[in-house]
């Protein structure tokens, strides 16, 4: 999605989208909504991995030494696997027509101050969202692909974290 305006689905688009999100998060209405916004804000998967990197380092940093951006940086937080996708979910929550913008967007601003706050780079920030995944899904056959979309990310002259700095952020 494009991170610089809020662009309209296509019907169809959004009617399979739509599906996917009841799905896999369960959500099909405002009260769903919030409550997983709410869950990933407080709580999310962090708490349970969190747990599990710290009483099993030495396991988890071998799993992360296979996979391309974990292994560049030393992974102490895998935060940012909450963080993105609560934005994720209030974008997609407010495109579905679940919540307003205004509801949508304490959440987007939550998670960027949380992520602003635990991580010095994208680079950091990315490697923890990768290994969050893993710890999410470690059997899944598609962590090589979402690396590459995150080493993109990271080092394409074209991609818009080039071009946003980590901390160009109102930061009250």
């Amino acid at each position: 999605m494009p991170i610089s305006l809020l662009a309209q689905l296509k019907p169809a688009e959004l009617a399979e989208r739509k599906a996917s999100m009841a799905e896999w998060w369960g959500v099909t209405d405002t009260e769903q909504a919030l409550s997983i916004l709410n869950w990933l804000k407080q709580e999310g998967h962090r708490q349970k991995f969190q747990a599990q990197l710290k009483q099993q380092s030495l396991h988890w940093h071998r799993q992360f030494e296979s996979h391309p951006l974990p292994a560049v940086r030393t992974v102490e937080n895998i935060a940012a696997w909450d963080y993105v996708r609560s934005v994720c979910v209030a974008r997609w929550s407010y495109d579905y027509g679940y919540i307003s913008w205004e509801q949508a967007w304490p959440f987007i601003d939550a998670a960027t101050r949380l992520a602003l706050r635990d991580f010095d780079s994208w680079e950091s920030f990315a490697a923890s969202f990768l290994a969050g995944r893993l710890m999410w899904s470690p059997e899944s056959e598609s962590h090589g692909d979402l690396a590459e979309i995150v080493a993109y990310l990271v080092k394409s002259p074209d991609s818009p974290w080039r071009y946003v700095a980590w901390h160009d952020y109102p930061l009250r």
